[in-house]
This record gives structure tokens, sequence and C-alpha cells, in this order.
């Protein structure tokens, strides 16, 4: 009994150990809103500037991404899916607007103002990122909340790209927490049988205890 009581915990805190958002839009609508949830530590310090345009992908990378704070960099098919085509999506950053932010515990209040998707042609390859001006501490933790609209399609998401009443994710454990983006596609008088914002699907906390049990070296706890 206290084997699954433990485990138990171990889920509910792994719950909060990870970045989960949700992107919902009409096809067709040029539009697509991100909604934010979860938190981290932080495994480094860093101090962005705040995006006012579409950056180059040299100038992104070398003032405002960090592994150890808001960037998410695959490689050898760490992510589940491909995250975007490079038909829309190569090296690309785009403004995100809304009340989107992130509280640092020792840092403060930021506004989450941009996305960074970095489009590879192996599959679980591409990257994501997060731009938020301001400074960050090592080993502080984020805790993210509210909604942002991108000026991207929804359709553009996803090989092959959504058309109305699909979804799908995109999630990897292999970076500073555990990632998952859910995008769904509706159309303007219709809607898909998605999840609401906030919720966290049964493949979701399943990524997560993995992910916690093998942080925590914990395998052979449950055999």
């Amino acid at each position: 009994m206290k084997k699954y009581l433990f485990l138990i915990v171990l889920w509910g805190n792994s719950c909060h150990a990870a970045l989960i958002i949700d992107v919902f839009g009409d096809v067709g609508s040029g539009v697509t809103s991100w909604f934010f949830e979860g938190s981290y530590v932080t495994t480094s310090s860093t101090s962005f500037d705040q995006i006012t345009v579409n950056p180059s992908q040299s100038s992104t990378s070398s003032t405002r991404l960090s592994t150890g704070v808001n960037y998410f960099q695959h490689s050898s098919g760490e992510a589940t899916s491909e995250l975007a085509d490079a038909e829309f999506f190569n090296d690309t950053s785009s403004l995100l607007t809304g009340s989107a932010q992130v509280n640092g515990s020792t840092s403060g209040q930021h506004i989450i103002n941009g996305l960074y998707i970095d489009w590879d042609s192996n599959i679980g390859d591409d990257d994501f990122g997060w731009f938020a001006g301001g400074s960050f501490d090592d080993g502080e933790t984020l805790t993210f909340s509210g909604s942002g609209s991108l000026l991207r399609d929804i359709s553009e998401f996803g090989i092959p790209q959504l058309a109305a009443g699909e979804s799908f994710v995109f999630s990897s454990t292999s970076e500073i927490t555990p990632l998952t983006i859910t995008f769904s596609a509706t159309d303007s008088v219709g809607s898909t049988s998605i999840r609401e914002p906030g919720n966290i699907t049964l493949m979701t906390l399943s990524i997560l205890l993995l992910w916690s049990l093998k942080k925590s070296k914990l395998v052979n706890l449950v055999k």
C-alpha cells in the first residue's frame, strides 16, 4: 500500500513539473489561441530582451533562448511528432499577444510575447521556445498561466497539416522539463471533441509519470 501511495504522490507532483500548452484555432482564420499552464525549475540564469519584431534565428538564439530556461532543443527523435512543416516554419519567431505570462519565484512576473519554432527535416527534432523579457534566476520556479493569440493558422501545424476536426500532440521529456503541446482544429461553425484548456489528459499524465520515474531512478520500485 505504501508503494502505491508513494506513486500517487509522485504522479501528482509530476503534473506540476511540466510545461503544458493547449492550442486552438478555426481553420482559415489565420489566428491560433495558446493556453499556458504548469511550472518547472530553471537550471541557469540569464537575461532576455523583450522582442518587438520577428527576429532572425541568429539574434534569437544568441540573446533570447536558453536551454536552462525557455528553449526545448530536440535531436535524435526526442520529440513524439513533427511540430510544423518547413513550408511555414524554418527558424521562425512569431509575436504573441494577450495575457500569457510566466512568474518566477524570485525574478517576478514576465509577459510571454513571442514563440520560437525551428523545423527540422528529421522526425522528432523540431525545436520550441517561448520569449519573455527580463532576468531569470538559476534554480527558481517558473509558473505559467494565461493565454495569447498568434497570427498563424491552425492548419500550419503538424505533418500533414491539421484539418477541421483534427488534433495532435507534440511532446518530449528530454529537456529541462516535460513539454506537451496539444493542437486542436475547428471551423467557424463546428467544434472538435478535444479537451478544454486546463485539463491534463491521461496521455500527458503518463508521460510525466514516466519522466519522473526515470529522473528519480524509481523503476525498480514498481516492478
